[in-house]
């Protein structure tokens, strides 16, 4: 009598997603500000496909120029709709790629939970076939003990020296109750036999869709990667916004080109505001940095 033992291996594994963004000011058009200087601004007509107003759009931009203000005491710009600086949202493909790339970013993120819950499922059925097993093997151990002393009882009453309470009948119902033992041991295991053979061909499965979803979302990162965009730019009399994936993403771009309004380069800092690439999702900046304050304060007084 022999137990099928089970081996269960699966590998799972997901990445976060990551695409660069531009952030871009071409340096022929920059205007040069001093850091005295105090910059109006309008919010130009809003493309309705952005689903945002023209009065979320002002409420988004003071709040970027709030973190100029918050970060240096200084309040460099006003809403002023007649200003001659416009912050103009344009929808184009950008915007519509962003979009498309927030979509099957959540369908990744559906895909990587039903994963994670086959694969939870699958180490659960794991662990009940091993209690299983370890059960069968105690069975089939009492069992084999059982039958062992049976044997040599038949043999002590062939040679007549079995004691006396033990007849041949007493001994043929004992052989009959451990032939059913026997038999329902069997069935268990068989039982058992065909429950791991069921786990082995879900874990096959699983395997098999969880290759498939890492090989999908390799693919993703790449093209993601490879599309590189221009999330904004300052060409000197306007701002233009050529993409955002959210109000935050959309308050840190404006906040952005604000910068270059009043005269900023790029800094070389990935924490700063002013850093030139941003990755797509990273909306962890929340205000300014010394390297942001150091561009500052080398600009002309």
């Amino acid at each position: 009598m022999r137990l099928t033992s089970l081996l269960l291996g699966v590998a799972f594994a997901f990445s976060n997603f990551q695409a660069n963004a531009n952030l871009a000011t071409p340096a022929h058009t920059q205007i040069q500000q001093t850091t005295g200087q105090h910059l109006t601004y309008k919010i130009a007509d809003i493309d309705p496909r952005f689903g945002l107003s023209q009065d979320q759009v002002i409420q988004i931009s003071q709040q970027a120029a709030d973190i100029w203000k918050q970060g240096t005491g200084h309040d460099y710009f006003t809403y002023d709709p007649n200003a001659k600086l416009e912050i103009r949202l344009v929808y184009d493909n950008s915007q519509s790629r962003s979009e498309q790339r927030q979509k099957i970013a959540a369908q990744f993120q559906q895909e990587q939970q039903r994963v994670i819950d086959e694969q939870q499922q699958i180490k659960q059925l794991k662990q009940t076939l091993s209690q299983t097993q370890s059960n069968l093997e105690s069975k089939k151990q009492i069992l084999n003990e059982k039958l062992k002393n049976f044997d040599q009882q038949m043999m002590q009453l062939n040679q007549g020296k079995l004691a006396p309470e033990y007849s041949a009948k007493s001994l043929a119902k004992t052989q009959k109750d451990l032939q059913k033992q026997t038999v329902a041991l069997k069935k268990e295991i068989a039982a058992y036999n065909q429950q791991a053979k069921d786990l082995n061909v879900k874990v096959t499965h699983f395997n098999q869709i969880n290759n498939e979803f890492n090989n999908s979302l390799n693919q993703f990162k790449q093209n993601a990667q490879a599309d590189v965009f221009k999330k904004g730019i300052y060409n000197g009399k306007q701002i233009v916004i050529y993409e955002f994936k959210s109000i935050d993403d959309l308050r840190l771009t404006i906040a952005h080109e604000l910068g270059h309004a009043l005269g900023l380069k790029h800094s070389d800092q990935p924490n700063a505001l002013m850093y030139s690439v941003r990755k797509d999702g990273d909306n962890k900046i929340t205000g300014l940095t010394d390297a942001d304050r150091d561009l500052l304060s080398a600009l002309p007084q």
